[in-house]
């Protein structure tokens, strides 16, 4: 075999390898997911495509009902987000998350290792830690000592419900 014909064959080869590089990277679907720009689904429809689990309501919430537990706070990354009762999440206001109580309870949530209480609204569903029975804003665990330590045993008395 001559110097030429390997020269070729090697170029023919090497062309082959290049063209399918490329044309392997026109595919019909991207191989990545652009997250810089994310766009929310209006409340109402994100509502509907929720696991029923997720959609009921605590059965028995009665004012004067005592839940207890840990409890901690939302971090930065959920703040301008909507909540589950479509909302925006503000780190400023007296709110939480609770799995089941019905969106709009007021709850009176006290650190057990402070004393020290708040008055927060149902705004939200969560927390998806499964120890946990309460996720706070960010003022909320400010007001009662909570965001120092992070995660701590509360007791959460429902003053009010207002119902969905």
């Amino acid at each position: 075999m001559s110097v030429r014909t390997r020269t070729y064959q090697l170029f023919i080869a090497t062309s082959l390898l290049v063209t399918g590089l490329v044309l392997s990277g026109c595919t019909a679907y991207p191989v990545y997911r652009d997250t810089r720009s994310r766009s929310y689904e209006p409340a109402a429809r994100a509502q509907q495509q929720r696991a029923p689990e997720q959609q009921q309501t605590h059965p028995t919430t009665t004012t004067g009902e005592v839940l207890t537990g840990f409890a901690s706070y939302y971090g930065p990354k959920f703040v301008g987000r909507p909540t589950a009762n479509g909302e925006i999440f503000d780190p400023r206001q007296m709110t939480c998350a609770h799995r089941t109580l019905p969106f709009n309870t007021m709850l009176r949530v006290t650190l057990i290792s402070s004393g020290k209480s708040v008055v927060v609204r149902v705004n939200d569903r969560g927390p998806y830690a499964k120890d946990r029975i309460i996720d706070l804003s960010e003022a909320a665990a400010e007001k009662i000592g909570l965001k120092a330590v992070g995660v701590g045993y509360v007791q959460a008395e429902i003053l009010e419900g207002d119902g969905e």
